[in-house]
């Protein structure tokens, strides 16, 4: 027994060290498909890690927060009714705390800070801990005591929208909710000072709640109250930005996943027909089935073993360098208001556990299935060649599997496309193949995108791909079959070399599919990515130079100081082609929507486009920009602002436009002057002004406490960090995009080292090193043409249907097809291609052929 199982492991690592070059080709390619999986799951894991951090730091106790129900606009909570007591007093009795609050924004040094004014006993007996606070002293935040290098006993300024007030640091808040950073712990952090000091006398208007409960347990509370109760804590927790990150990096390398997984499996069929003849060899002089299940085993045991380690290394290395590049795009859009701490590097046991077992499950099924063909054969020599036939049972059971996806209607695609490859493998009728195909195809451009969700766009998307996908294949595929006859001629009158070459491409069709196929894929997915890559910059570009309506300057009205003063925004002397513009909401046809009541010059110097100014200016006259095809519009104006009022009112559409190509989508456009009189209404001012004269604007409306915003600046931070967010995922797609070129390329090279000695006696009978090389060329450059036209036509079909369904979302978003771009990613793939082709070639022919002719490497 010992004696059997030295001997399988002896002819295991034998096989594995022999051919240690491919061996070697093998676990590298394995491994970056892997670190691919693991680099994109740290990211999310990461993120998680970091939420959980923050509920310890920046939340402590507050697990919820009560509120009255009241309105908000852009970045402000407008003023609120006081809570009753009988309400707090209801609130005490189902939850284990309750913090009554004042609550409002203020800046401190150039940072908008959130300013929460308290009793100190109550506060205390929130937080557990003994609050000593007294008029004229603050509790600052850590975060915010960092940021500004403020310390106890340092004196500081709040400045209020009803003006400002000094405060002694009696505290810094170290951990908790004395450093609360927002509900989504996205803000500079926080300053507590006594109630009494607050510049609003309504108390309370908020009420922090502490349930005393896990956080996964928030949701099923249900408490009896008429305050609006949102659970912050579980929010933030729950929040799908982690999940979309993962979404978004495994959405962009999957494909390549897949063909690094897809160049794997070729590898592992190219070893068993390697190990083929030694096998059948073993089986001749005795060896038992049950130890040549053990050879085969141990032997994908060793590859997946190795593939597995190597690639959770790798993707550490690619998980913490996605996390720079994320860090990058959070501190770009960074502002006064808007500041996320830093992520630390985080990968959990799950995602380890789940890159040991793809990188060894896998290559062992793969292996055992193997095994299992070979074993199950007869002793005797097969021949090295490959059939595409599909057996009874296999039919039978794509078909069973295909119609298990039917009742699942996100799943019917993979239905049609699943049947047609059924047919197609089993008949191999060409026209068959091509009805299949031109079916695939017309269902793929039929069917939309849908982008409700993120799990809807994922599916749909697909769907929409692969059966696009699979459409053009079949349709390349038939042609392929219907110039079968051509082909036979050509070979039959063309030259030695090209005689060789299609000779491997017919003796190994399946290998040859699966090569075209691969190619094609790759293909396919730069195609797209350089479709909506282009088409995207093009969008930011428009959005950033175009700005706010043709406006790069907005000054928003104070809604507490436009309670205690009814005079408009001043207008600075720098500001160019200033226009005022009044906001409300317009309830109509059931749905609310945003109108804005704008001024003449705002015609004039705008980018809206009005066919014809004068119908604009007729009494009740409108430009709608939504989707509507009545002419009148008739709903009720309400004001943005708390107690603003509402009326009744009707416009006559006089033109349309679509808010989508705009900033800010707003739904009705018309003159202020038919503002209603008993409605108020949002100011905001518009205007233009160069990078020069934009800090001194800004100052001049901050120090008289009204919200200025230079949006070529504003702008240019956020789209900086979408910028850095495409960079993210351009490095995802070309890392996946070289890892699997580099697997196509080892693949080739692993081929011409599996045929040293065919190619030593083709040289030992007179063929020429140039024929040996034009012979390959031949055989894989007819599998990379086959890629190349299927990927470049499913490739341009499906990032032009992307980009439509993007411009339908966004308005401006336009598809663009990057030509250039294009043939250098397929010049890219064909360049490699050809130097693993003739480089070894090369290196062949300067051998001798007794040399090419021993066996191994």
């Amino acid at each position: 027994m010992l004696e059997g199982t030295c001997v399988v492991l002896k002819i295991a690592l034998r096989n594995f060290t022999k051919n240690l070059k491919t061996s070697l080709v093998v676990v590298l390619g394995l491994a970056i498909s892997l670190s691919l999986v693991i680099g994109s799951l740290t990211l999310s894991d990461s993120i998680s890690a970091w939420k959980r951090e923050r509920i310890e730091e920046n939340f402590g106790v507050a697990d919820a927060v009560a509120e009255p129900k009241s309105p908000s606009f852009l970045f402000f909570n407008f003023l609120t009714t006081k809570i009753e007591d009988q309400e707090i007093e209801l609130l005490r009795e189902q939850v284990k705390g309750v913090l009554p609050v004042s609550e409002g924004s203020a800046r401190l040094d150039g940072l908008d800070v959130l300013v929460i004014g308290v009793k100190p006993d109550e506060l205390g007996r929130f937080v557990g801990k003994d609050i000593q606070l007294n008029p004229g002293e603050a509790i600052v935040g850590k975060s915010v005591a960092d940021a500004l290098n403020i310390k106890e006993g340092d004196r500081i300024t709040l400045i209020f929208s009803a003006g400002s007030k000094e405060f002694i640091v009696k505290e810094i808040g170290e951990k908790g909710f004395l450093n609360f950073k927002g509900e989504m712990a996205s803000l500079p952090g926080t300053v507590f000072i006594h109630l009494k000091d607050f510049p609003d006398n309504n108390y309370p208007t908020r009420c922090y709640l502490h349930y005393g409960l896990p956080p996964e347990e928030h949701e099923k509370i249900s408490l009896e109250t008429s305050l609006r109760v949102r659970n912050i804590k579980y929010s933030f927790l729950k929040s799908p930005v982690n999940r979309s990150l993962a979404y978004v990096t495994l959405a962009f390398s999957g494909m390549s996943i897949f063909v690094g997984f897809l160049v794997f499996y070729m590898f592992c069929e190219d070893v068993m027909r390697d190990r083929n003849f030694t096998l059948v060899t073993l089986r001749k002089i005795g060896i038992q089935k049950k130890k040549e299940w053990g050879i085969l085993l141990l032997e994908g045991l060793l590859y997946s073993s190795l593939a597995a380690f190597f690639g959770l290394i790798f993707g550490v290395f690619v998980g913490k360098f996605l996390l720079n590049r994320f860090q990058t795009v959070i501190e770009a859009v960074s502002t006064t208001f808007l500041h996320i701490d830093r992520v630390k590097f985080h990968i959990s046991l799950e995602t380890v556990l789940l890159g040991l077992g793809l990188g060894v499950v896998f290559p062992m099924i793969l292996f055992a299935l193997k095994a299992r063909e070979i074993t199950r054969k007869p002793p005797v020599y097969h021949e090295l060649e490959d059939r595409l036939d599909v057996s009874t049972k296999k039919f039978a059971l794509m078909i069973i599997i295909s119609l298990l996806f039917l009742p699942f209607s996100d799943l019917r695609i993979f239905s049609l496309i699943l049947l047609s490859l059924s047919f197609s493998l089993k008949f191999k009728n060409a026209f068959l193949m091509m009805i299949m195909g031109a079916l695939n195809l017309a269902t793929g451009v039929l069917v939309n995108v849908n982008s409700q969700s993120e799990r809807l766009f994922l599916l749909s998307s697909m769907s929409k791909g692969a059966s696009i996908f699979a459409g053009v294949s079949l349709l390349v595929f038939s042609l392929v079959l219907l110039a079968k006859s051509v082909l036979d001629h050509m070979v039959s009158e063309g030259t030695l070399p090209f005689l060789i070459g299609v000779s491997y491409v017919q003796r190994f069709p399946k290998k040859g599919m699966v090569i075209s196929l691969t190619f094609a894929l790759l293909i396919f997915t730069s195609t797209v990515f350089n479709i909506l890559s282009a088409s995207a910059d093009r969008f930011v570009e428009d959005k950033v130079r175009n700005g706010l309506f043709g406006y790069n300057f907005l000054v928003l009205e104070n809604p507490f100081r436009s309670f205690l003063s009814r005079s408009s925004i001043p207008v600075h002397e720098k500001l160019e082609f200033p226009s005022r513009a009044y906001l409300y909401t317009l309830k109509a046809e059931g749905t609310d929507r945003f109108i804005a009541y704008v001024d003449e010059s705002f015609l004039e110097h705008s980018t809206l486009k009005v066919t014809d100014v004068e119908d604009l200016k007729a009494p009740g006259a409108a430009l709608v920009g939504y989707e509507t095809d009545s002419e009148t519009i008739m709903g009720t104006l309400k004001s943005i602002l708390p107690f603003g009022g509402r009326e009744d009112v009707s416009f006559k559409v006089v033109g349309r436009y679509n808010k989508n190509d705009y900033l800010v989508p707003i739904d009705v456009i018309t003159l202020k002057e038919n503002r209603a009189e008993n409605v108020k209404g949002f100011e905001v001012l518009l205007g233009k002004t160069d990078e020069e004269n934009a800090s001194e604007i800004k100052q001049f409306y901050l120090s008289r406490f009204l919200y200025p915003f230079f949006l070529d600046e504003e702008l240019g931070k956020l789209y900086s960090g979408i910028d850095g967010l495409v960079s993210v995922i351009k490095f995802i797609f070309l890392f996946g995009f070289l890892s699997a070129t580099s697997g196509l390329v080892l693949f080739v090279l692993k081929s011409y080292f599996s045929r040293l000695r065919i190619l030593g006696t083709l040289r030992a009978v007179g063929l020429k090193s140039t024929q040996l090389i034009l012979a390959f060329l031949v055989e894989h450059f007819s599998f990379l043409g086959g890629g190349i036209i299927i990927g470049i036509t499913s490739g341009i079909i499906m990032g032009l249907s992307i980009a439509k369904t993007m411009a339908e979302n966004l308005g401006t978003f336009v598809a663009f097809l990057p030509i250039k771009s294009i043939v250098l990613s397929i010049l890219f793939v064909v360049v490699l291609a050809a130097i693993a082709m003739v480089v070894p070639s090369y290196m062949i022919s300067r051998v001798s052929p007794l040399e090419a002719m021993r066996e191994g490497e």
